[in-house]
């Protein structure tokens, strides 16, 4: 083969390799920023989120039914088999979830507590949100999800208006909803690849 067809072929490649590299970096780039502007968040996130502040609660109660077994309260015996049960199976969830979370994005730790009180943390709302526009991520191979948006009368106030293809994370799909400014209950329901059903779990929200 020609010497000058070889080189040519060879920085044509390097040129090809190079603008890939530089449209991930602005992609990456984007959604950084997107981030930062509160913006975009990807659902697993959101279910660890919730998760954690579930294991929170579980292991605080299962201290306290174990104080009171110590204490020869055995009537709680099965309520503490049954929140032992829970745990489990929210560990199991949150491992699997974080087997799928290395390509999405997840906002800078520790996030703020708005509450104050710690002991509070599952009442406060895990997304402050500005803009009125929020994007979740959801991976194509685990299926769809369903969100809802509802007020405190359990009203439904908004829903996905849009469902399309990421373009910054290859394999997602951006769940678009609009939500006008107040406190809310973003719950998702989804499939659940561990038990064979459903899981539908809800997080607080405010948009300013």
């Amino acid at each position: 083969m020609n010497l000058w067809l070889i080189i040519g072929l060879v920085l044509l490649n390097s040129c090809v390799n190079q603008d890939l590299t530089d449209k991930e970096d602005l992609m990456a780039d984007q959604l950084r920023s997107r981030i930062a502007n509160n913006e975009v968040y990807s659902e697993l996130w959101l279910h660890q989120n919730f998760l954690e502040g579930e294991m929170q609660f579980l292991e605080r109660k299962k201290a306290e039914l174990l104080n009171a077994i110590e204490s020869g309260n055995t009537s709680v015996l099965e309520e503490l088999e049954q929140t032992i049960r829970e745990l489990e199976q929210n560990r199991e969830l949150y491992s699997f979830n974080e087997k799928y979370l290395g390509r999405l994005p997840r906002p800078p730790k520790p996030l703020p507590n708005p509450c104050g009180d710690p002991d509070e943390v599952l009442n406060c709302p895990a997304l402050i949100l500005k803009g009125g526009l929020l994007t979740l991520l959801s991976l194509e191979k685990l299926g769809d999800i369903h969100v809802l948006v509802k007020d405190e009368r359990d009203r439904v106030v908004a829903e996905v208006y849009e469902t399309i293809p990421s373009r910054e994370v290859e394999g997602a799909i951006a769940n678009k909803l609009e939500i006008r400014a107040g406190d809310y209950a973003l719950t998702i329901t989804k499939q659940d690849f561990l038990n064979g059903n459903t899981i539908t779990y809800g997080i607080h929200i405010h948009m300013e």
